[in-house]
């Protein structure tokens, strides 16, 4: 393979024009005529006096700015010196710059100075660090949340503007990849000088100007007594909660230097705090690949609560260890590698009350269920990449090994006594590669994605009539691998990628106890799908307006055999994507986008017969090849002013979903069958979002303002009736932080979400309605005390009668010993809240309500220590 790549690209022929052109020139003193370095050369766009590049004259007065080939606008050229008067003239092309500058005294008046919380630097936008961080802020992340622009979810996801990041860089380096939850939630505010925003950011330097991103980076500044040496944190708890004993413990250690960065962490509690989250991944080509990966075929892993943190209600005992290393070479080269495990066990007790409606309105089915149950999982993971990101070259190799195990007990009361013990075994082995050479005007790229997967699952159920057992074993080898070719015009590129892939996926099922259902005992099933494509993209882009046309066309393959029979299956498919982004302004933008696509085979849904996957639910597999189709346009608005501090931004999308099947379900003894019936489906969906944000430096205040509106229109059959649903969601979010008094802090934030669900057929329309609120407190009676008090309240609509309220407060006091000691008190749940409920609406015409047994009140005292 290795020798194969070698002759493709020294075949491939390459253009050797430059694709900027130099802007150089040389500054002289007007008196003296003799050079002067250090002076700042700036270049501006006339229109809108944005600055598009900067750079500095040597002490021979000389200077050369690279300038890109698309900036065709008018420009003028900024110099400025101390010392000297500040001149400016208009850029004029291919001509060399003669720059004469007349000296200048300078009177030196008392001034106060007072640094900028926020600066920028062309598409950069630098956020001071110590003039957003507050009293009892301790992770980087905590001083995130405050930075006008930024989000975080509670999942740990960050966005910039509404749109998720791409890369979290700490020294500019990609230490985490896109587990950046670990550097988020470990790395001390203090030891970061300031926090980055690489607007439109585009990670993989090869294909800057030819690839545009709509996405955002992050790199975080260390300041100059956290580098080069060993940092962390040693954190220790132990409390007691309705009589049980409590323990937080955790310690990192973490060092960053220009040659080798580590971090690790070590975790370990039983007080409901969710480590797991800092391992989420958040990689959009993660996403992209998903819809070829295994599925979780049985219901294992436990949902949890909406609304809640989830810290309120996870009964858990979580340990967990982290190391990610990386090595930069003299040769550009980087090196990482990563390594996980985790062990987690949780119990859950919850009620449950699921009501299925029928064509009319009316409950068709309702089930009660009181569960009492133990989630069981260990996690495996290592990770090796290699990658050389220069301007003209980039290699990239990712090898990614998971193993898990997941083991579920379920004592269920209710609808059905019975009990459930729920296993599954995983393994995962990925490679992912991308080679591309640029030359001038003209670029070659290899990419190649290797996946092995086994997931291994079962379900036994016993109850008083005859047990019962569902065993699956899937299995599945992919591969995608493509080539393409591209090449520079004036303000357009041209890309055309084919592509070759295949994939192997076998399904073993065998069952017993399921004969009155009638369900055969075993089914297995060999799949294969060979994928031939091609793919032409055009892009332009001006210094206003950047616009993406792609077409691609793929030929599919499939061939399926299960019980004696073989099926065989070719499929033809296009798909189209248009975006377009327009800047008004320095300070406006607009975009578009609209796609189409036909999709490939759902392989997850395609398996012979029915498998259980719950104790009273058996899904039917299609046994037939057809695909979907994906339509959707939207765009929004963007209007920031980053010196400001302010940022808002409105997005719009308008979905369709079109199936030539519609999921259909029905009673079959005592189980829910859901399978499918020959009639297309259409599902709409339209949602609406905004964000407004503004942040001030008098009292370090934040206001935020977010909110959205969704439709989704669907239908489904029940019992050969017609069940035709509407839901309309609408959520809004303000929160606002600010110092109300310099020894005090007050953050009010609050989240609102009304549902209203019609079934076309009734005159009703169920609504309900979740409301949460939370205040939160701290003073600052003297230097070395704080306290923080915070109250949460919740009401939350059940049924059209019942209306519950939550009342959850929390006391926090900390006393620094030292600067690198400090004593934490807590007192949680103060009200010793026992049970939290709600009712959400599922797109299958389903309702459903949930109470959890949340945490008890509990006390603990501990250690934290930064070294």
């Amino acid at each position: 393979m290795k020798n194969t790549l070698l002759l493709l690209m020294l075949y491939v022929p390459f253009l050797v024009n430059a694709q900027s052109r130099t802007l150089s020139g040389k500054v002289s003193d007007k008196a003296t005529a003799l050079p002067i370095g250090r002076v700042n050369v700036m270049v501006y766009v006339e229109e809108t006096n944005k600055l598009v590049k900067f750079g500095t004259t040597g002490e021979d007065g000389r200077f050369a700015i690279q300038l890109a080939e698309n900036l065709t606008a008018p420009m003028y050229v900024r110099f400025s010196c101390i010392g000297y008067e500040t001149s400016k003239k208009r850029l004029e092309e291919g001509k060399e710059m003669e720059v004469f500058l007349s000296p200048q005294d300078i009177e030196i008046k008392e001034v106060v100075v007072k640094a900028p919380r926020v600066r920028l630097q062309g598409d950069t936008i630098k956020y001071d660090v110590q003039l957003y961080s507050k009293e009892g802020d301790r992770a980087i992340g905590d001083v995130l949340k405050r930075l006008p622009g930024i989000k975080t979810s509670e999942d740990g996801k960050i966005s910039y503007n509404g749109v998720p990041i791409n890369r979290f860089y700490i020294e500019n380096s990609n230490l985490l990849g896109t587990q950046y939850g670990i550097a988020t939630n470990n790395i001390p505010q203090k030891d970061v000088a300031s926090v980055e925003v690489m607007q439109n950011h585009q990670p993989i330097k090869v294909l800057e100007g030819l690839v545009f991103s709509d996405q955002a980076a992050i790199n975080l500044r260390l300041k100059s007594g956290a580098r080069m040496k060993w940092i962390g944190t040693l954190k220790a708890e132990g409390g007691i909660g309705d009589g049980e004993g409590l323990w937080n413990g955790e310690g990192t250690a973490m060092r960053f230097s220009k040659g080798f960065q580590t971090l690790n962490t070590l975790k370990s509690n039983n007080t409901g705090q969710d480590i797991s989250k800092e391992l989420n991944s958040f990689n959009r080509n993660e996403i992209i690949n998903a819809r070829n990966l295994l599925r979780e075929y049985i219901d294992i892993t436990p949902p949890y609560s909406l609304g809640l943190s989830r810290e309120r209600e996870l009964q858990n005992r979580t340990h967990q260890v982290t190391s990610h290393n990386l090595f930069k070479l003299k040769s550009g080269q980087d090196i990482k590698f990563s390594l996980t495990y985790q062990n987690h066990r949780e119990n859950t007790l919850k009620k449950t009350q699921s009501v299925y409606y029928d064509p009319a309105g009316n409950e068709q089915w309702r089930m009660d269920e009181v569960e009492d149950g133990n989630f069981y999982k260990n996690v495996l993971n290592g990770k090796i990449s290699t990658e050389i990101n220069r301007s003209d070259y980039n290699l990239t190799e990712n090898l990614d090994v998971t193993l898990d195990w997941k083991d579920r007990d379920v004592r269920l009361g209710g609808y059905q006594s019975n009990s459930q013990n729920m296993y599954e075994g995983g393994k995962k082995l990925a490679n992912d590669l991308f080679l591309m050479k640029r030359n001038g005007k003209k670029f070659v790229n290899f990419a190649s994605f290797l996946l092995y997967q086994s997931q291994p699952q079962r379900l036994s159920v016993s109850r008083e009539e005859s047990p019962v057992m569902q065993h699956i074993r899937p299995s599945e080898f992919f591969t995608d691998n493509s080539v393409s070719w591209g090449a520079v015009s004036g303000l357009f590129t041209f890309d055309f990628k084919s592509s070759l892939g295949g994939m192997f996926r076998k399904f073993e099922s065998d069952s017993y106890g399921l004969e009155a259902a009638k369900v055969a005992e075993r089914n297995n099933m060999e799949m294969g799908c060979v994928k031939a494509g091609f793919s032409p993209e055009m892009k332009y882009q001006d210094e206003k307006l950047v616009a993406t046309l792609s077409l691609p066309l793929d030929y599919y393959h499939y061939r399926s055999e299960a019980d004696n029979s073989a099926l065989r299956h070719d499929k033809l498919s296009w798909q189209t994507s248009l975006y377009a982004e327009y800047r008004l302004n320095s300070r406006m933008k607009i975009q578009a986008r609209g796609d189409y696509r036909e999709n490939p085979v759902s392989l997850s849904g395609f398996y012979p017969g029915s498998v259980l996957t719950t104790y009273r639910t058996l899904t039917e597999g299609l046994t037939d090849f057809f695909h979907t189709v994906d339509a959707s346009v939207g765009g929004g608005i963007e209007y920031n002013i980053p010196l400001s501090e302010f940022f808002s931004s409105i997005r719009f999308r308008k979905s369709w979903n079109r199936s030539p099947y519609t999921v259909s379900q029905r009673m079959q003894d005592q189980y829910i069958l859901s399978g499918y019936v020959d009639v297309p489906q259409k599902a709409n969906t339209t949602n609406l979002d905004f964000s407004v944000t503004k942040a001030t430096g008098w009292a370090k205040a934040k206001f935020t303002l977010d909110g959205g509106w969704s439709r989704r229109d669907a239908f489904l059959f029940r019992s050969e009736g017609k069940v035709e649903s509407r839901q309309d969601n609408f959520t809004l979010s303000p929160e606002i932080d600010m110092n109300v008094l310099s020894w005090m802090n007050v953050n009010y934030r609050m989240g609102f979400s009304h549902t209203r669900f019609h079934i076309s057929d009734s005159e009703e329309k169920e609504k309900t309605y979740q409301l949460q609120q939370k205040l939160s407190v701290r003073f600052l009676p003297s230097e070395k005390w704080s306290f923080t008090v915070c109250g949460e309240h919740f009401a939350n609509k059940i049924s059209q009668t019942d209306t519950r309220h939550f009342f959850l407060g929390d006391i926090q006091a900390t006393y620094k010993a030292t600067k690198r000691l400090h004593i934490d008190f807590h007192l949680n749940n103060l009200f010793n809240e026992k049970e939290y409920a709600y009712t959400t609406f599922l797109p299958d015409a389903t309702k459903i309500s949930r109470s959890y047994t949340i945490r008890p009140r509990n006390i603990m005292v501990g250690a934290y220590i930064l070294f």
